[in-house]
């Protein structure tokens, strides 16, 4: 086998075998997101919002809900599970959500975490965030494929589940975000948690003030 070929053969293996390892364990990430690209609210600032939000990954699939709240009337809940994604809003109100960024890549491969994606990752050592070992990667070109759909930047994966616990990006816009992990935990979650709620776009209360989402 031609050596180029075996290099790509075993980086696909090691992508699978980083997929299987990191759907272990259920997990609950409390986490702060900043940066331009983040809305700011009624305060005019060239350093952008503050997100707060709370992310479940659960352990066995591709179902995220990530909890968030930028200020006391915009906040909501998004639900990921693959390719279909819906956003809760408090009054009830649920809308699709696949042009939402948020809780889009919470999760990577722990070996040649990229690979899948399309771009190049090159490793940038260990540290460690909120307690938890992780594993640094700096990537570009992605596209819209980073965390918070950021172009390039170093995001950090949580040594046992894959999980990004912090990262730091640009998107092709020029915007900038930053997001770690304040606390993060194994858990043990209910499947329902993740359930997709169906669409049913505005409810019968009319507008509820939280149309302008991150």
């Amino acid at each position: 086998m031609n050596r180029e070929i075996f290099r790509v053969v075993c980086a696909m293996m090691l992508s699978c075998i980083g997929a299987s390892a990191a759907q272990a364990t259920d997990l609950r990430v409390d986490a702060v997101l900043t940066g331009t690209g983040i809305p700011s609210g009624m305060e005019s600032s060239r350093k952008g919002g503050t997100l707060v939000e709370t992310v479940y990954v659960s352990g066995d699939s591709n179902r995220v809900r990530v909890d968030f709240r930028l200020s006391s009337r915009l906040r909501g809940r998004i639900y990921r599970d693959g390719d279909h994604s819906v956003l809760r809003l408090p009054s009830g109100r649920t809308l699709p959500a696949n042009w939402l960024h948020l809780g889009a890549r919470v999760r990577f491969p722990l070996h040649a975490p990229c690979f899948h994606l399309g771009f190049v990752c090159h490793k940038q050592g260990e540290r460690e965030i909120a307690g938890r070992r992780v594993l640094g990667w700096r990537y570009r070109e992605a596209g819209r494929q980073g965390p918070q759909g950021t172009d390039q930047g170093t995001f950090w994966l949580d040594a046992k589940t894959g999980v990004v616990l912090a990262f730091e990006g640009r998107d092709v816009a020029g915007l900038t975000y930053v997001m770690h992990a304040v606390a993060v935990r194994d858990s043990t979650l209910p499947a329902q948690w993740f359930e997709l709620p169906k669409p049913a776009g505005r409810n019968a209360s009319g507008a509820d003030g939280a149309s302008r989402q991150p």
